[in-house]
């Protein structure tokens, strides 16, 4: 939904509007599950951690790195996990951090 948008001239505010609001209705389930343990499945990490934080970090990128690329620079700008999303930013960046060049911050 989002990632068109990168390529356009101009970002549809509405689409990038209907996106986080998406990303952040979706992910307050992950919140709940993260408020019972570290990871997904309790206090391990799972293969299914790292398949759902992956394409959660776009919405967390700091300023420095949205700077590294164009398409990066655009999520930066206009994807955001929102408030009251706490513990998934935690644990997307605790992943992130096994990621040798992902998880450099």
């Amino acid at each position: 939904m989002l990632f068109g948008q990168a390529f356009g001239p101009d970002a549809d505010a509405d689409v990038v509007a209907r996106a986080n609001q998406l990303l952040n209705e979706r992910t307050g389930a992950l919140e709940d599950k993260l408020s019972t343990g570290d990871f997904l499945v309790g206090n391990h990490l799972t293969a299914g951690d790292i398949a759902c934080a992956s394409p959660l970090y776009l919405a967390d990128l700091t300023e420095e790195m949205g700077k590294a690329h164009p398409i990066a620079g655009f999520f930066q700008a206009n994807l955001g996990l929102g408030e009251g999303r706490e513990k998934t930013r935690a644990w997307v960046r605790k992943l992130m951090a096994y990621d040798p060049i992902r998880g450099q911050r």
